[in-house]
């Protein structure tokens, strides 16, 4: 049977192509060509699997999804860990969205969502907040012994506090 053929256009390839020192593709591209590409990436022991693939379980969405620890991928059964919808919102931990969110973080057995850590001593922004001008109006700052919550105010907001206007 033949699986490999060279053409005008490339190299065709019918069924499974293995290797035993691995593929290289140098000066083009590969197409996956059919209703569901995936790649997988089996380790030939006993771990996760993992899989990149294109509208698997989510329509119009790239998927990278991880196995359940089966020895062979063929029947391993894969869950999407981090998903990007044709729209570029993307979905980590979770297959749609929250609301209109472009990121939407679903934590499966931590109650830890975001976790930074500054790099040194110094005041660092973990978080800055834009308009839609790109003008900075808000941050989350943090520093080796403090964190500020620096945004703008409503005083008609805040209670306790004296002032003679309006």
């Amino acid at each position: 049977t033949e699986r490999l053929a060279t053409t005008a256009t490339g190299v065709d390839v019918t069924g499974a192509l293995k290797t035993t020192a691995g593929a290289t593709i140098a000066g083009g591209d590969l197409l996956l060509d059919e209703g569901y590409p995936e790649i997988i990436f089996q380790t030939g022991a006993c771990h996760f699997n993992w899989m990149i693939a294109a509208q698997d379980t989510v329509s119009n969405a790239l998927e990278i999804s991880s196995g359940s620890q089966d020895c062979a991928y063929s029947t391993d059964t894969f869950t999407p860990r981090f998903v990007i919808n044709s729209a570029g919102k993307v979905f980590i931990g979770a297959t749609s969205g929250f609301g209109s969110a472009m990121l939407s973080i679903k934590p499966q057995d931590t109650n830890r969502i975001v976790a930074t850590r500054s790099h040194n001593t110094d005041a660092q922004h973990h978080f800055l907040f834009e308009n839609n001008s790109g003008t900075g109006v808000g941050t989350i700052t943090c520093s080796t012994s403090a964190t500020t919550f620096s945004t703008s105010s409503d005083y008609r907001l805040k209670t306790a506090v004296e002032y003679d206007w309006d």
